[in-house]
Protein backbone atom coordinates (compact mmCIF):
# COMPACT_ATOMS: atom_id res chain seq x y z
CA UNK A 1 0.00 0.00 0.00
CA UNK A 2 1.06 3.66 -1.04
CA UNK A 3 2.55 5.40 2.15
CA UNK A 4 0.75 8.32 1.46
CA UNK A 5 -2.23 6.88 1.52
CA UNK A 6 -1.09 5.70 5.02
CA UNK A 7 -0.54 9.52 6.04
CA UNK A 8 -3.75 10.98 4.40
CA UNK A 9 -6.23 8.71 5.21
CA UNK A 10 -6.05 8.94 9.00
CA UNK A 11 -5.37 12.77 8.76
CA UNK A 12 -8.92 12.92 6.50
CA UNK A 13 -10.58 11.42 9.13
CA UNK A 14 -8.93 13.52 11.64
CA UNK A 15 -10.49 16.58 9.65
CA UNK A 16 -13.76 15.54 9.54
CA UNK A 17 -14.14 15.21 13.13
CA UNK A 18 -12.87 18.36 13.79
CA UNK A 19 -14.78 19.49 10.76
CA UNK A 20 -18.34 18.07 12.26
CA UNK A 21 -17.50 18.36 16.37
CA UNK A 22 -14.96 21.93 16.39
CA UNK A 23 -15.12 21.02 20.32
CA UNK A 24 -12.83 17.96 19.60
CA UNK A 25 -9.97 20.16 18.40
CA UNK A 26 -6.74 20.19 20.43
CA UNK A 27 -5.87 23.94 20.73
CA UNK A 28 -2.62 23.36 22.48
CA UNK A 29 -1.77 21.25 19.56
CA UNK A 30 -2.10 23.86 17.17
CA UNK A 31 -0.71 26.60 18.77
CA UNK A 32 2.32 24.38 19.22
CA UNK A 33 1.98 23.50 15.10
CA UNK A 34 1.96 27.54 14.90
CA UNK A 35 5.41 27.71 16.24
CA UNK A 36 6.52 25.47 13.37
CA UNK A 37 4.39 26.04 10.44
CA UNK A 38 3.58 29.16 8.59
CA UNK A 39 0.09 29.45 7.33
CA UNK A 40 -0.66 32.34 4.93
CA UNK A 41 -4.20 32.89 3.90
CA UNK A 42 -5.17 36.42 1.76
CA UNK A 43 -8.97 36.73 2.57
CA UNK A 44 -9.87 38.98 -0.70
CA UNK A 45 -9.61 35.84 -2.48
CA UNK A 46 -12.86 34.14 -1.14
CA UNK A 47 -15.99 32.48 -2.51
CA UNK A 48 -15.71 34.13 -5.86
CA UNK A 49 -13.04 32.07 -7.00
CA UNK A 50 -14.68 27.89 -6.77
CA UNK A 51 -11.65 26.47 -7.01
CA UNK A 52 -9.90 28.00 -4.38
CA UNK A 53 -10.67 25.55 -1.58
CA UNK A 54 -9.68 22.60 -3.38
CA UNK A 55 -6.50 24.15 -4.93
CA UNK A 56 -6.15 24.75 -0.49
CA UNK A 57 -6.68 21.33 0.33
CA UNK A 58 -4.03 20.44 -2.42
CA UNK A 59 -1.13 22.01 -1.05
CA UNK A 60 -2.36 20.96 2.52
CA UNK A 61 -2.42 17.31 1.51
CA UNK A 62 1.29 17.87 0.09
CA UNK A 63 2.33 19.59 3.26
CA UNK A 64 0.92 16.74 5.39
CA UNK A 65 3.31 14.30 2.96
CA UNK A 66 6.02 16.10 2.56
CA UNK A 67 6.43 16.57 6.72
CA UNK A 68 5.35 12.99 6.50
CA UNK A 69 8.21 12.01 4.54
CA UNK A 70 11.07 14.23 6.14
CA UNK A 71 10.12 16.92 4.38
CA UNK A 72 11.82 17.13 0.92
CA UNK A 73 9.95 19.85 -0.30
CA UNK A 74 9.92 22.27 2.71
CA UNK A 75 12.74 22.08 3.67
CA UNK A 76 13.89 24.26 0.72
CA UNK A 77 10.54 26.04 -0.55
CA UNK A 78 7.14 27.03 -0.03
CA UNK A 79 4.02 25.85 -1.64
CA UNK A 80 0.99 27.49 -2.24
CA UNK A 81 -1.68 29.03 -4.40
CA UNK A 82 -0.97 31.82 -6.64
CA UNK A 83 -3.30 33.98 -8.36
CA UNK A 84 -1.10 34.76 -12.29
CA UNK A 85 -2.54 35.41 -15.63
CA UNK A 86 -6.24 35.82 -14.33
CA UNK A 87 -6.19 32.55 -12.40
CA UNK A 88 -5.49 30.46 -9.57
CA UNK A 89 -2.63 27.99 -9.97
CA UNK A 90 -0.66 25.84 -6.92
CA UNK A 91 3.58 26.67 -6.80
CA UNK A 92 6.24 25.93 -5.15
CA UNK A 93 9.16 28.16 -4.90
CA UNK A 94 12.55 27.83 -3.28
CA UNK A 95 13.46 30.04 -0.28
CA UNK A 96 14.98 33.68 -1.32
CA UNK A 97 12.96 33.44 -4.55
CA UNK A 98 9.77 35.53 -5.80
CA UNK A 99 6.99 33.87 -6.16
CA UNK A 100 4.89 34.84 -9.67
CA UNK A 101 1.65 36.64 -9.03
CA UNK A 102 -0.26 37.54 -6.18
CA UNK A 103 0.25 34.91 -2.67
CA UNK A 104 -3.40 33.52 -1.78
CA UNK A 105 -2.21 30.90 0.10
CA UNK A 106 0.95 29.59 1.76
CA UNK A 107 2.55 26.90 3.69
CA UNK A 108 6.05 27.12 5.00
CA UNK A 109 8.42 26.44 7.77
CA UNK A 110 8.99 29.42 10.04
CA UNK A 111 12.62 28.51 11.63
CA UNK A 112 14.30 26.71 8.52
CA UNK A 113 17.80 26.14 10.08
CA UNK A 114 16.31 24.48 12.84
CA UNK A 115 13.85 22.56 10.27
CA UNK A 116 16.54 21.43 8.17
CA UNK A 117 18.86 20.15 11.19
CA UNK A 118 15.49 18.22 12.69
CA UNK A 119 15.50 16.87 8.86
CA UNK A 120 19.23 15.69 9.26
CA UNK A 121 18.20 14.01 12.63
CA UNK A 122 20.34 16.80 14.21
CA UNK A 123 19.66 17.93 17.62
CA UNK A 124 18.14 21.23 17.43
CA UNK A 125 15.24 23.65 18.16
CA UNK A 126 12.39 21.87 16.70
CA UNK A 127 11.66 18.42 18.01
CA UNK A 128 9.60 15.32 16.65
CA UNK A 129 6.78 16.06 18.70
CA UNK A 130 7.03 19.64 17.33
CA UNK A 131 6.50 18.52 13.49
CA UNK A 132 3.78 16.66 14.46
CA UNK A 133 2.04 19.24 15.98
CA UNK A 134 2.47 20.45 12.60
CA UNK A 135 0.82 18.10 10.92
CA UNK A 136 -1.86 17.99 13.31
CA UNK A 137 -2.08 22.26 12.41
CA UNK A 138 -2.47 21.22 8.54
CA UNK A 139 -5.42 18.79 9.83
CA UNK A 140 -7.16 21.55 11.51
CA UNK A 141 -6.22 23.55 8.54
CA UNK A 142 -8.06 20.67 6.45
CA UNK A 143 -10.85 20.45 8.03
CA UNK A 144 -12.06 23.87 8.08
CA UNK A 145 -11.69 23.70 3.88
CA UNK A 146 -15.00 20.93 4.36
CA UNK A 147 -17.08 23.64 6.26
Amino acid sequence: MDDRANVLGPAAELAQILADDPKELNQYEVNRGNSVILIYSDENFGTRFGDLKSLRLNVIKMAIEDISGRAQILATNTIGVTFLDNKLQTYLTPFGATTPGTIVYKVGIKDVISFQKWRKGEMGAISQEEMNSAIYRLIYEWSKQLK
